[in-house]
């Protein structure tokens, strides 16, 4: 997770270093060609090289949390729907980190459909788990699979009383996932004038006749 420190050295480092390296090309190159050489260069140095390196940071960090939760869960079952890392249950940590089959392998074993993703800190939203796969960057096919899971197992398609801002079905027509908001409102989701306004306005012709 970046943060703002992070993030303010995401911006200002390659920022001072391409203006180092087009110092020292104007001051070193004696020609076009060479100062165009030291700026590729400098680009290489300052800006492709960090973004591989921060993007293959990011997916080492996520394996190695999806490694500890498995382990975590496997040593302690009876922990499976227990407070874990920053006050979430495992089950929210494996949706946080989009990963479909963590989900399922949960699921599977036993993790509850009623807990409620409410990580520690201010400005969070309380979002069920299944208010979390609707808002999740989980692709729509797998989501709808663990909704279809999380709706057996006893969730309630409109979602946990304490979801706040938005319901499941208002996440999923924000991002307009169309297919998880068919199995929602088919299993009984409400529908509000906003959700009504959107579909009217946005979604397909089979959800549309799904809520008339």
């Amino acid at each position: 997770m970046c943060y703002q420190n992070d993030l303010l050295a995401i911006l200002v480092v390659p920022t001072i270093g391409l203006v180092v390296t087009n110092v020292i090309a104007g001051l070193v190159a004696k020609t076009e060609e060479g100062k165009s050489d030291i700026r590729l260069a400098g680009f290489l140095i300052f800006i492709v090289l960090p973004v591989v390196g921060f993007m293959v940071a990011l997916k080492l960090e996520r394996y190695i949390v999806l490694r500890r939760l498995r382990a975590h869960v496997s040593r302690h079952p009876e922990a499976i729907n227990r407070r874990w890392e920053h006050d979430r249950p495992p089950l929210a940590h494996a949706i946080g980190l989009d990963d479909a089959n963590a989900c399922r392998w949960l699921l599977e074993r036993g993790a509850s459909p009623h807990e409620l993703d409410t990580p520690t800190g201010a400005g969070w939203v309380f979002r069920s788990v299944l208010a979390s796969i609707c808002f999740s960057g989980i692709p729509e096919k797998q989501a709808v699979s663990l909704v279809r899971q999380l709706l057996a197992a006893g969730a309630n398609p409109g979602g946990h009383p304490q979801d706040s801002p938005r319901k499941p079905l208002s996440w999923a027509l924000s991002k307009d996932r169309w297919q998880l908001a068919h199995v929602l409102i088919a299993a009984g989701a409400h529908v509000s004038a906003d959700n009504l306004q959107k579909i009217d306005r946005s979604g397909p012709t089979r959800l549309k006749h799904a809520v008339r």
